[in-house]
């Protein structure tokens, strides 16, 4: 036993040492947390030891004496553990995500006993089978404790088939297997798993593609950061295997085999299944070829060109259903998230089509890079959590013939009940793992109390009471303390640990008079004094009229990488003037709305007053003078503009990139290095913190959006893929774009990874400028213009698409409001009609297009905006207000309309100029209504 304890005396020290040298180092936070939990465990296992060794020392009649007083070793088993008030706290949040997103699709829940008969179970799990936790015989039936919630849902199906022939469930329950613990990593013996099936006959690949917009709805709404959905199918991989010479017994061991690339390297693989499991080297090698790819369309491509490939059956029509899949899920708006992976084979046998499980950057082993295996602590069946990683979050697949199983066969040996099923289950402590490292324990709030009764100069027990009493018949959460009379201090010090928002004060000349006070907790000025003094038969009533406005923070804090909604819990000033907002919906208004593209700009002469002083990026990151600039159209036309716009630049997302934007007068943008071929794309920044790069654009959203005090709505906005890939290739602006289009046409496929990238730090900032305050958006397909129709809809249209169908995926995944979305494709007049199916609420037009023409060609599916071509300001008032009128009549009193010009407000414009046109603008739409 002695060597056992200098054992963990060693590991506790070696542990100690890696922690240091993490330190030094600079590692991730998230690592070096883990690491300080391994030591924490050992040091457990040390006081464990030390006390079972004092045990061991005691007289027999010492041991009688701690036996009858109830002594044990307190530890949970091996790869379970408790969960204190914080963590479970991000562990109800969690739930109600899940439950949220699988209820949103139209999905009823059951649930199941947590053992089942072993026969059950049995043969179902492949090589994993042996993790199957099997129980003592209880009197004549052979149990087992579920290995997931899959089997048992189709046992279930087999035994209530008539009844759930087509069948959307979800179940959330725990699961239990036999494996080795990596506890910081969500990898347990005991955990709960998430799972949302379709059963029954439908047309090919419907549910399917409906399984992954859900998989990828929820881990949007969860945040755990940036993540892969990796696909592949099984009849694919089986006719992989055929052509390749893998017998047929063997086809289901050597999936397995595959199934741990993404543990091990791909020597490691083969030689197990040439040496373990008898595979010839020459089928071995082939498979190699297949197994190590990976894309997107591209590879589907490739394999459909592949003869061999597609004259075997199996693969064949595994082929034709991701042709499917991929065009369901392009129009799902979740295409971007999908890595088509050859790799991938899961190791259930159950699976007979379609597979898929989703990654994120923390489920790959730290050091598996370097080749070095997964390994255990020493003297333990544990993993080292250095070894490993999270691993998937999430998996899934086709299962067509598992309920048959069940159901037994008729004469001609087919199952008496078929019912195709698709599903995916979302790995709860795994995804818990994640978050748990984004959030400091401190801030989190694990109870809902929103009220806390206290009393100050005498304990007041009864009168708590009472107010408490009547909170919670009004649906109010309220506490009090458990004291006749406490001491006033320790009732604050009881708000500030739990978070409680609102504290009401009581006292005995304030009750006299009929009075209490109401204090904000969370507001730690001297403002407040000692509360707002409000009638007491009102307190019920002014409580709920602070909690209705939104003031009461989460249980859970926000994130560091995401902006508060409203930041600090505060809400915004009423909207005084929602014209424009009701416009974009589509509904009727009294007058037509305006605003105008670039109207904080260097037109006028308090704008290029302070540019003096300051340059053009440096005012755009500093939040105080964004929003100066951004209020100076309004003030200075007030009430003629409905809106303001942020102001900021589309070239900002290019610099949280990485590269290094100028503006040089007389010239414009300037890109010092510029992407000149694919390679350079490696000089960008991989994995973005779109917060830390531009939150100061988020928070001058928010001091814009207080500072308009509801005067009008603020519109946040973002340039679109295609044109800020041509800045960053052109270096600036262009007169033809030779650059960035011979990049379209030499490049293809690195072109699309370009765009992508560009996309998903597009979608992140654009609801972060939503979550910050912003109450409409654009997106500026500035040089659209510049592309032909065909490359428009290969190299444009796509990620304009998906920029409007992930932000509003991403605002309903976290419970928040959609905003009315605008997309200026400047030039793209050919285009108008799929633009007008794109997902926005707002097509913007440039000063080319026909109001007819836009009007007959869209048929009042969006809203329309635009368009006088922004030279006619440097003609005279009567001019001006000529061509005003008639834009407005051309697009008439019954569209959908919102004014503006055809593209930015020229500098030398003179703003009495731009006064006329609004002020025409406003009085022809109240005429002609």
């Amino acid at each position: 036993m002695v060597e056992t304890a200098d054992v963990l005396i060693a590991q506790i020290k070696e542990q100690a040492d890696k922690i240091r040298a993490l330190k030094i180092q600079k590692a991730d936070n998230s690592i070096i947390d883990a690491e300080v939990l391994v030591q924490n465990e050992l040091k457990q296992q040390l006081a464990t030891l030390r006390t079972s060794q004092l045990h061991a020392g005691d007289s027999a009649e010492k041991k009688k004496e701690k036996e009858e007083k109830g002594s044990f070793v307190l530890k949970t088993p091996k790869g379970t553990k408790d969960y204190n008030d914080k963590e479970m706290a991000i562990r109800e949040k969690v739930f109600s995500t899940i439950t949220s997103v699988f209820k949103r699709h139209g999905a009823v829940t059951i649930d199941t006993p947590v053992f089942e008969l072993k026969e059950i179970l049995s043969g179902k799990y492949g090589e994993d089978s042996k993790l199957i936790y099997d129980l003592k015989d209880q009197g004549g039936e052979e149990c087992s404790l579920r290995y997931d919630l899959t089997v048992p849902f189709a046992r279930f199906l087999a035994m209530n088939g008539k009844e759930y022939q087509n069948f959307k469930r979800y179940h959330i329950a725990k699961v239990y297997r036999r494996d080795q613990p990596a506890m910081t990593k969500g990898r347990m013996r005991e955990f709960y798993q998430c799972d949302f099936d379709i059963a029954g006959t439908y047309d090919p690949m419907v549910p399917d593609a409906e399984i992954l917009r859900i998989l990828c709805e929820t881990l949007s709404a969860l945040d755990v950061g940036k993540y892969t959905v990796k696909i592949n199918h099984r009849k694919i991989l089986d006719g992989i295997f055929e052509i390749c010479g893998v017998p047929v017994d063997k086809i289901r061991p050597i999936s397995s085999a595959v199934d741990k690339l993404d543990k091990l390297p791909w020597e490691d693989v083969r030689k197990e299944m040439t040496e373990e499991k008898g595979l010839s080297t020459g089928s071995a090698d082939a498979i190699g070829e297949y197994v190590k790819l990976k894309s997107g369309r591209e590879l589907l491509d490739r394999l459909v060109a592949d003869h061999k490939l597609v004259a075997n059956p199996s693969a064949k029509k595994g082929l034709d259903d991701m042709a499917l899949l991929f065009r369901y899920l392009e129009v799902l708006g979740v295409m971007d998230k999908m890595s088509f992976d050859l790799s991938l084979a899961r190791g259930l046998d159950y699976y007979t089509g379609i597979i898929y499980e989703a990654v994120t950057e923390k489920s790959a082993p730290p050091k598996l890079a370097e080749g070095k295996r997964p390994t255990t602590k020493k003297d333990t069946d544990e993993l080292d959590e250095s070894t490993v990683g999270v691993g998937s979050i999430a998996a899934g697949g086709r299962y067509d013939e598992l309920v048959g199983m069940f159901s037994g066969k008729n004469k001609k040996g087919e199952a008496n009940l078929r019912i195709p099923c698709v599903g995916v289950s979302i790995g709860v402590e795994r995804v818990f793992s994640i978050l748990l490292a984004k959030y400091r324990t401190e801030e989190i709030k694990s109870n809902e109390v929103e009220a806390f009764v206290m009393a100050v100069g005498d304990g007041l027990l009864e009168e708590r009471m009472a107010v408490a009493t009547e909170l919670w018949d009004n649906g109010v959460k309220a506490e009090y303390m458990f004291k006749v009379k406490p001491k006033p201090q320790n009732q604050f010090d009881a708000c500030d640990k739990h978070q409680i928002p609102f504290a009401i004060i009581l006292g005995p000349d304030e009750l006299a008079r009929g009075e209490a006070r109401i204090k904000d907790m969370r507001a730690k000025d001297k403002s407040q004094g000692a509360g707002e003094i409000v009638k007491r038969a009102d307190v019920v009533k002014e409580i709920k009229k602070r909690i209705a406005a939104g003031a009461v923070a989460p249980p859970m804090p926000t994130p560091s990488t995401v902006p508060a909604v409203v930041g600090e819990g505060v809400p915004f000033p009423e909207l005084k003037n929602d014209l424009i907002l009701r416009a974009a919906r589509g509904e009727q208004v009294e007058r037509t709305p305006i605003w105008i593209m670039r109207q904080a700009g260097r037109y006028l002469p308090e704008f290029r007053a302070l540019r003096v002083e300051h340059d053009f990026f440096s005012i755009c990151r500093t939040p105080e003078l964004a929003c100066k600039l951004t209020l100076q159209p309004i003030d200075r036309y007030a009430g003629l503009l409905d809106a303001a716009i942020i102001f900021s630049d589309i070239l900002v997302i290019p610099q949280a990139m990485g590269m290094e934007v100028e503006l040089i007068a007389g010239k414009g943008p300037s890109f010092p290095s510029p992407l000149e071929v694919p390679a350079d794309m490696a000089r960008l920044v991989t994995n973005v913190d779109v917060t830390a790069s531009l939150g100061y654009v988020y928070e001058a959203i928010t001091k814009t959006r207080r500072a308009l005090d509801g005067r009008v709505p603020l519109l946040g906005f973002i340039g679109a893929p295609w044109t800020l890939m041509a800045y960053m290739i052109e270096g600036g602006g262009s007169k033809n774009l030779s650059k960035a289009k011979t990049w379209l046409f030499d490049y293809p496929e690195e072109s699309h990874q370009l765009l992508g990238r560009i996309t998903d730090v597009a979608v992140e900032f654009l609801v972060g400028q939503i979550k910050a305050g912003a109450q409409m958006v654009q997106v500026f397909e500035s040089w659209g213009g510049e592309l032909g129709p065909g490359d428009f809809t290969a190299f444009s249209l796509p990620y304009i698409r998906q920029i409007s169908t992930r932000v509003r995926s991403s605002l309903a995944a976290q419970s928040l409001p959609a905003v009315p979305m605008t997309i200026f494709a400047k030039g793209s007049w050919y285009a108008l009609d799929q633009l007008a199916d794109s997902g926005y609420d707002v097509v913007s037009l440039d000063w080319t297009v026909d109001p007819a023409y836009a009007l007959s060609v869209t048929k009042g599916r969006v809203t329309l905006q635009g368009n006088m071509d922004p030279t006619r300001l440097f003609a005279g008032e009567k001019a001006i207000r000529q061509a005003a009128r008639e834009m407005v009549k051309g697009f008439g009193k019954e569209a959908r309309y919102i004014a503006n010009l055809g593209h930015g407000i020229l500098p030398g414009v003179d703003p009495e100029a731009l006064r006329a046109y609004l002020e025409e603008v406003r009085d022809v739409s109240l005429e002609i209504r």
